[in-house]
């Protein structure tokens, strides 16, 4: 690749809810935080970046949660000797009585509960193949591709997207054989956000 490579966008779906609206920005800054540029002749593009995107399906399992169970527990007698009084000659009068400590919750193990958890895959594939324009002859070679999925309960994949092209970053323009496939955890995506709050400043 040289420094700054041309792209055009090619087969999106540029009419869809997700790609119609702004979030699609984030993959052009996705692209440009690489030294990409969005070529204004497609057919002097260096390469041709493919974009797919989409979720799965509800999928639901059933997962065995613990929860931390505890009881109130009286507080324990004691004996305690008290001044009750004095005597006519003004000596102290003292008697034993029974006292109860306050009352407190103590740890008595744990309870096991299943639950019905729905989950949703979204996805977000890039790819760069060479521009056909650019070639002499035979088909458009491959040259990176990454392909990002993420697995949580929402079902928002306007939300979704900003991270999946955040991530996507460190993986743009490198050569691969195949695609590169990285998985992302819904609430393990800080090092995305941080990324996410990058472009976000670049948009503004």
């Amino acid at each position: 690749f040289k420094q700054k490579t041309a792209y055009e966008i090619v087969d999106c779906d540029w009419s869809s809810d997700v790609c119609s609206s702004d979030l699609v920005g984030y993959i052009k800054q996705a692209l440009a935080a690489k030294g990409m540029y969005e070529s204004p002749d497609p057919a002097k593009a260096d390469v041709a970046v493919t974009v797919d995107y989409g979720m799965s399906p509800p999928k639901s399992r059933i997962e065995q949660v613990s929860h931390a169970e505890y009881k109130l527990m009286p507080g324990a007698l004691r004996s305690v000797v008290v001044r009750v009084g004095t005597t006519p000659a003004g000596q102290p009068i003292y008697q034993t009585v029974v006292v109860q400590d306050p009352s407190q919750y103590v740890y008595a193990g744990d309870s096991i509960q299943q639950i019905s958890v729905v989950t949703y895959e979204k996805h977000l594939s890039l790819s760069a193949r060479e521009n056909k324009a650019n070639l002499d002859n035979g088909p458009a070679q491959e040259v990176w591709s990454v392909d990002l999925n993420s697995e949580g309960s929402s079902h928002d994949l306007r939300k979704t997207i900003p991270v999946l092209a955040a991530a996507a970053i460190d993986y743009i323009g490198k050569e691969t054989k195949g695609a590169q496939t990285i998985k992302l955890k819904e609430d393990d995506g800080a090092r995305s956000e941080e990324h996410t709050s990058e472009l976000q400043s670049q948009s503004t």
